[in-house]
């Protein structure tokens, strides 16, 4: 992926959450507002979900999670910050 050199010692809801919105773009606020809110996942989450209704989750709130950090649109990815 071409963001993995910029996101190496990223979390892992970046760079999986970066690869899912970027798989189904979303408007700010979208998938926080009615659907999977909540904190961005842990990387024990993300990597290891235990259930395929957990990873989904994982992955809908990490997708949401870089949706809410790059308010300016997904080719800002660049500025994602670790929080």
């Amino acid at each position: 992926m071409l963001t993995a050199p910029v996101l190496v010692a990223a979390p892992a809801w970046m760079t999986e959450g970066l690869a899912a919105a970027i798989g189904r773009p979303m408007l700010p606020g979208e998938a926080r507002g009615e659907g999977p809110a909540g904190p961005c996942p842990s990387d024990q989450e993300v990597q290891r979900p235990g259930s395929l209704d957990a990873m989904q989750g994982s992955y809908a709130r990490a997708a949401a999670c870089v949706i809410d950090a790059l308010p300016d649109g997904l080719s800002t990815w660049r500025t994602l910050a670790w929080r």
